[in-house]
Parts: C-alpha cells; sequence; structure tokens
C-alpha cells in the first residue's frame, strides 16, 4: 500500500509540475509576442531618430518626419488596444497576441505597417493574404452570413452572384485605402506609389468552377518610371499566372529567362 500510495502522489505532483510548465510556456509565448510587435516599432523609432541625429533634417523633411512618427505611434496604440482586447483567459487554440477582433481593423493596421515600412526603407518586398482559400469567415458588417466559400459557390444563382460582388468591392476597398496612402505619401521627388508596384488578384478566375484562368489582376504602381499605367492588357487564352511574375521580376533587374510554370512574358 505504501509503495502504490508513493506512485500515486508522484504522479499527481509531476502532473501540478507538467501543468505549472504549461501555462509557463503559455504566458512566455504571449510575452515574446508582444515583445516582437514593440521591438518592430521600437525600430522604426531607431532607424528615423539614427537619420535625424547623423545626417540633419531641413525644414520640411521635418515636418515629413514628423508625420511619419505620429503614423507609428498610432499605429502602435492601435497594436496595444488590440492586445488588450484579446488577452483574456480563456481555454482556446493558441493564436497571436494582438489580433484585432474587427476584420477590417486588422487588414488595416496591417496595411498600415506595410505602408510606414516602405516609407522607412524596411522592406522593399511584402505579400499579404487578404483571405485564404476555403474560408469560414463572415462579414455580418456587409450583411454577409454566409461564409466566403460558401458565397463563392453561387451555382449561378443570381443573388448569390450578387453578395459574392459585394465581399470583392468590399475587399479592393480596403486594399484600395493602402494604395491612397501610399499615393499620398511622398518619397523623393514623387510619392511612395511612384516608386512601387503593387500587384494585387485572386488565386482563381471563378470560385464557382475553380476554374485556372481567365485571371483578373490589377498592376498599380509607377514602378519607378518603368510602368505606363492607364492600360487593360488581354493576355492570350490559358496565359500562365507565372508570365506575369516573371515580367515583373524582369522589369527590377533579376535575370531569369523562366518563372515556375511560365512560357513567356507579357509586355507590361
Amino acid at each position: 500500500m505504501s509503495a502504490r500510495t508513493e506512485t500515486r502522489r508522484g504522479s499527481t505532483a509531476e502532473a501540478r509540475q507538467e501543468i505549472e510548465q504549461t501555462e509557463h510556456a503559455q504566458v512566455d509565448a504571449q510575452t515574446a509576442n508582444r515583445f516582437d510587435i514593440r521591438r518592430v516599432i521600437g525600430g522604426l523609432f531607431l532607424l528615423y531618430g539614427a537619420i535625424l541625429f547623423v545626417v540633419g533634417l531641413g525644414a520640411s523633411d521635418k515636418v515629413r518626419l514628423n508625420g511619419y512618427l505620429e503614423n507609428v505611434r498610432e499605429i502602435e496604440r492601435r497594436i496595444q488596444q488590440a492586445m488588450t482586447q484579446t488577452d483574456v483567459q480563456a481555454d482556446a487554440p493558441a493564436q497571436p497576441v494582438g489580433v484585432p477582433d474587427s476584420y477590417e481593423e486588422h487588414v488595416s493596421l496591417m496595411f498600415d505597417l506595410l505602408a510606414v515600412a516602405y516609407q522607412a526603407d524596411l522592406t522593399r518586398v511584402f505579400t499579404f493574404m487578404m483571405a485564404r482559400e476555403v474560408s469560414q469567415r463572415t462579414y455580418p458588417e456587409l450583411g454577409l452570413t454566409e461564409p466566403h466559400h460558401a458565397i463563392s459557390h453561387h451555382q449561378g444563382r443570381p443573388e448569390q452572384m450578387v453578395k459574392h460582388t459585394k465581399l470583392n468591392v468590399y475587399h479592393v476597398g480596403l486594399f484600395a485605402r493602402f494604395i491612397n496612402r501610399l499615393k499620398s505619401t511622398p518619397d523623393g521627388e514623387g510619392s511612395l506609389l511612384d516608386h512601387s508596384l503593387i500587384a494585387y488578384g485572386p488565386g482563381m478566375s471563378d470560385g464557382n468552377g475553380h476554374t485556372g484562368g481567365p485571371i483578373p489582376m490589377a498592376i498599380i504602381g509607377g514602378g519607378a518610371g518603368t510602368m505606363r499605367g492607364n492600360r487593360h492588357i488581354k493576355t492570350a487564352a490559358n496565359t500562365p499566372q507565372a508570365n506575369v511574375m516573371l515580367s515583373l521580376g524582369q522589369k527590377f533587374g533579376a535575370d531569369v529567362p523562366t518563372f515556375g510554370v511560365s512560357t513567356g512574358t507579357v509586355d507590361l
């Protein structure tokens, strides 16, 4: 009896120890996520602080710098607010700390971070998936209570196609805000949009039939003078999307003859 009792007692102690270690690990993970977010924001401040200290700025540049820092402070405030909203004790799968409850605020926050990262030249390339395949997200703010994936399988029904159109217009509207921000942000002799090239488009042509083409794509920005805008380019049937990506890469000096399943280039 004594041996069995000690064994049970040891198992209980081990279980408690495992629970405490798990709780500590969860707290450590949350702390690390918060640190990563604050490290990004802090890095943006340090970069411009160093520029201001070493180079010195004129009056007009100081105005631009102040505007940049105000944008960074506003983004930091929104991230902190989101972290407070999601910092709850609940039995749920692990998720990133600081993700806003609102989809629109989450997307807007990501676009704003990308804009200031471009402005500070912290990155020159980004990818951002606004909606994943087989998404079960609903959009009650648009009056759409069915999941995105179900709406995309409209089966040719007019009322479902109207819903799908409404959802696509909403997504494009969020993207347009980002483009307008780049357009209104001075950069050298032009704007951030003048010196950028942004490709926006879906992963397939028709969600209802899972068709691979033709895939609509918007390519926006001046590309530092390499792009001719205000054009509608219609490619030949069955042209791979990889042809467009190859052409974009070559415009930026990538010495590559092919990309993926590309069969040629597109005159951009």
